[in-house]
């Protein structure tokens, strides 16, 4: 899987008005769907 990078601050606003940080990045992790692979960043949020 890729690596975790926490290079920058990055706040969510949730349809609740509520207010989450995210975590990390990670970066080209692969995802496949039937044949296909996929290249994907997923953000970390908690």
């Amino acid at each position: 899987m890729g690596k975790v990078k926490i290079s920058s601050k990055m706040e969510l606003l949730l349809a609740n008005k509520s207010m989450i940080n995210a975590h990390g990045i990670v970066e080209d992790a692969l995802v496949k769907v039937k044949d296909l692979t996929f290249p994907v960043d997923f953000v970390i949020i908690d």
